[in-house]
């Protein structure tokens, strides 16, 4: 009965766990590891940039320019998630914080949503694009995305098999 347990376990409990990583060629992670100082310079770029609008914004608004793209949806009513999870409307947030009809609209039209790997993956795209590489891009995108999730730890195992340590 013990073996039966086990044998279950190993084939249902691990294939849950399974890694959404992409196959990369000889010349794609030869052609990575050449142009990996320039990827992560070009991501870095990308991220201090965003950090220096975010502040400007919050500075000038006293909200972020960005907001969670997991939790809240643009307009004025709910949305679902493709998991079924509600999304909630920006505006009426906007309203609560102290912002008239008018300064929301405003806002929301000048506010980005996104998220911690949403960010992660936009900078490291300008990286790789930088260095042509958008089709390795892609193949760690379309990966990314089976099942419509993106998840950081797999977006890490992509780019471990690339190199990355």
């Amino acid at each position: 009965m013990k073996k039966i347990i086990l044998i279950a376990l190993s084939v249902f409990g691990f294939s849950s766990a399974y890694a959404q990583v992409a196959d990369f060629s000889k010349k794609e992670i030869a052609d990575h590891q050449a142009n990996i100082g320039t990827i992560v310079q070009v991501a870095s770029k990308c991220l201090d940039s965003v950090y220096v609008e975010h502040i400007d914004f919050f500075e000038e608004y006293d909200v972020s320019k960005y907001y969670g793209e997991r939790k809240w949806i643009k307009g004025e009513k709910p949305g679902k998630r493709p998991d079924g999870v509600t999304l909630y409307p920006i505006l009426p947030e906007l309203r609560r914080l102290g912002f008239s009809a008018a300064q929301s609209v405003e806002l929301q039209s000048q506010m980005e949503n996104t998220s911690c790997i949403g960010l992660t993956l936009r900078c490291l795209g300008e990286g790789f694009e930088s260095v042509g590489m958008n089709e390795t891009w892609d193949k760690i995108i379309t990966e990314l995305k089976i099942d419509n999730k993106v998840l950081g730890t797999d977006l890490q195992k992509n780019l471990m098999k690339l190199g990355w340590k």
